[in-house]
């Protein structure tokens, strides 16, 4: 373990696995944020920004491309509701689906003011993509 090799106390050890453990304890309902402290939120944007933008959209396309999901349904409705983990599934039907239904939301769930600012250019990018490939698609 690569923590224990460092020069840190036992707590700064204990609080660095429990950012990571529990740095995807988050929902997208009304109560958003079920963690409180700065650095697990922190670890917690920084993973939600790697996840959007560009990137984002090229971790999509390859995990879509691996299992064999479709780029793209456009005989299923891009979906406009809150976004709910238990039926992902479902209204994820498409590599654009996906990034319609959940990464275009993962913007509105950054906790820090920089990730929020961040998350801003990211989501407008992944809009125009979503645009451009339902225009194209047509």
């Amino acid at each position: 373990m690569i923590i224990a090799d460092l020069n840190l106390t036992q707590k700064q050890k204990d609080h660095i696995c429990h950012c990571v453990e529990f740095h995807e304890q988050y929902n997208f309902g009304t109560h958003k944020v079920t963690v409180k402290d700065i650095e697990t939120l922190i670890v917690q944007d920084a993973d939600n920004l790697d996840a959007i933008g560009a990137i984002g959209i090229m971790r999509c396309i390859q995990y879509n491309t691996t299992y064999n999901v479709p780029m793209y349904l456009p005989n299923i409705p891009l979906y406009q509701n809150e976004y709910n983990e238990t039926v992902a599934i479902a209204n994820d039907c498409s590599c654009i689906h996906h990034i319609n239904n959940k990464l275009m939301r993962l913007g509105e769930h950054m906790n820090t003011k920089t990730a929020k600012e961040m998350a801003i250019e990211k989501t407008d990018f992944m809009q125009k993509f979503i645009d451009m490939v339902v225009r194209d698609w047509e």
